[in-house]
């Protein structure tokens, strides 16, 4: 995998924003970093207020990259439960050779959202780039707790063990964003693995 930490930028990564949803023909167009809606390399940490309901007072977050000096953030980030999120998802794909060295893929990444248990999802999928495309390992992080109070995973692990397929070409695409509807945004940080 090249670039696993984004140390480069997006070098290395085909970054798309896929509009549409479920309900909707789907159209892909490059992506830009844009705030809430793209895909931007962090350089340093990322530090942005929330407000938990109307009224309330702010609070900052601030997220720090696991390893080196960037992360990547996919969407977001939302500043209240009721800010729009629009129905696109967020893609980083790279197709490369799998190291007989280092055949364990170690990507981290930390979720964040407002929504409900079950709404939205970040997905870490690779596949074989053969005409089958079959699907080596997938790993999914749907939205997650009680309520709409803003809620994150922290930095976890998304450790892919490759073994078996050294020395073959795979895809690797990460895929976050919302799912069926506009409310209460959701948006994923990743960062290569230590």
């Amino acid at each position: 995998l090249s670039n696993p930490g984004f140390e480069s930028g997006l070098d290395g990564w085909s970054a798309t924003v896929v509009h549409g949803g479920y309900y909707y023909g789907d159209t892909v167009e490059p992506a830009t970093c844009r705030t809430p809606d793209g895909i931007c390399v962090i350089d340093g940490h990322d530090t942005f207020a929330v407000s938990e309901s109307y009224g309330a007072g702010e609070r900052d977050v601030t997220v720090e990259p696991v390893e080196g000096n960037r992360m990547v953030r996919l969407g977001g980030p939302f500043n209240y439960p009721g800010q729009p999120q629009p129905l696109e998802r967020y893609r980083l794909a790279q197709t490369f050779l799998v190291d007989p060295a280092r055949p364990v893929l170690d990507l981290n990444y930390n979720v964040f959202g407002w929504d409900y248990q079950g709404y939205d999802s970040l997905d870490l999928r690779v596949t074989l780039t053969d005409a089958d495309g079959d699907v080596i390992a997938r790993r999914q992080q749907p939205g997650f707790g009680a309520g709409t109070q803003l809620k994150n995973t922290g930095w976890r692990s998304a450790k892919i063990d490759l073994s078996g397929y050294e020395g073959q070409q795979v895809h690797l695409r990460i895929d976050s964003g919302g799912t069926t509807d506009t409310l209460y945004g959701f948006w994923a940080y990743i960062d290569a693995g230590l």
